[in-house]
């Protein structure tokens, strides 16, 4: 098992009309990633664009402990419970690994 940290990186198009939805899935899937050691490390809300033509509404970064315990996460049963209030909540999400 390789035991590096790796890095979380989320790209998301927010819903306006998904409010309720995304504070149900963050109040969900917050614990699920704490519980797998994940950690905050920063969150943006992007202002402007600069280049690019798919407009996103925030980056957020998170460490976990390794990349094996953060695609178990995404595989677990709780957080594929989630999967109907991130589909609200958001228009488009794309979740990346950086180490």
């Amino acid at each position: 098992m390789n035991t590096e940290k790796v890095f979380m990186i989320v790209t998301a198009q927010v819903n306006p009309n998904g409010q309720e939805a995304l504070k149900s899935y963050l109040q969900a899937s917050g614990p699920i990633f704490e519980k797998a050691g994940g950690a905050a490390v920063v969150k943006y809300k992007i202002e402007s664009q600069i280049v690019g033509d798919q407009a996103m509404s925030l980056v957020s970064i998170m460490e976990f402990p390794s990349q094996e315990i953060l695609e178990e996460v995404f595989k677990s049963k709780e957080y594929l419970a989630t999967l109907p209030l991130r589909n609200k909540a958001f228009f488009k999400l794309e979740v990346f690994v950086g180490k």
